[in-house]
């Protein structure tokens, strides 16, 4: 919250220009994600099989995704000010859905969002600031209405069976659901490799379906367990 103020009041020349926010922190065998945003952290888990045997990694969510997909965050943007509508609905092309209940998850259970026409974060009397995240860094003016730098936070105790762990901006799972990317890290021979192949996948996968990319970036972990 701190870094979010001091964004806003020094720099003021990008006042409608947030940044998204996921890290990771090792204390004690505990491993701690914070999430800002729709950036996203998922782990690669090796589930043992009822009868011992080994199968392959399971992508699990390391976070949840800020997002006016999420009931939750609709409802804090529109106590705060704010309007929650896509910009089909701003431009009265598609009615105002009433449909306010339901969550979405996008990148579990094969959601993806291939209509390319998200819930975005606006005003209350002017077409901005379109955002299509419901918290981020040093936007001074989405801040006025809720979108600001507050943190979740996900905490779990370190076991042998967490191998792979991914972290990586909305770019990367726009069109690529959360096992696709544990499985292209999990056939690959380092970090490295896996980050080009994410890279790879993701781009390929805009050109499919845009005719833009958005940000692609992903840190990934291999985490090797050593005993005494």
């Amino acid at each position: 919250m701190e870094v979010n103020q001091k964004m806003i009041d020094t720099q003021p020349l990008v006042n409608l220009s947030g940044s998204t926010a996921i890290s990771a922190a090792f204390h004690n065998g505990q491993m701690i994600i914070s999430n800002v945003g729709d950036s996203r952290a998922i782990l690669g888990l090796r589930e043992e099989t009822a009868t011992g045997g080994k199968r392959t990694l399971l992508a699990v969510p390391l976070s949840q995704d800020q997002t006016p997909w999420r009931k939750d965050e609709r409802d804090r943007i529109i106590a705060a000010g704010g309007r929650v509508m896509t910009i089909d609905q701003m431009e009265g092309k598609d009615p105002l859905d009433s449909d306010t209940d339901n969550d979405r998850r996008l990148g579990e259970n094969g959601d993806i969002d291939v209509e390319g026409d998200p819930p975005r974060v606006w005003l209350a009397d002017k077409t901005v600031p379109g955002a299509s995240f419901t918290r981020s860094l040093g936007d001074a003016v989405a801040d006025g209405v809720g979108v600001y730098g507050e943190p979740e936070f996900f905490s779990k105790t370190v076991v042998k069976e967490d191998e792979i762990l991914v972290l990586a901006s909305d770019g990367v799972f726009e069109f690529v659901q959360n096992q696709v990317i544990i499985d292209l890290c999990a056939g690959s021979d380092n970090p490295v490799e896996a980050c080009n192949k994410i890279m790879d996948a993701s781009y390929a996968k805009w050109l499919e379906y845009e005719r833009r990319t958005d940000d692609i970036t992903a840190i990934v972990l291999f985490i090797r367990h050593h005993t005494a």
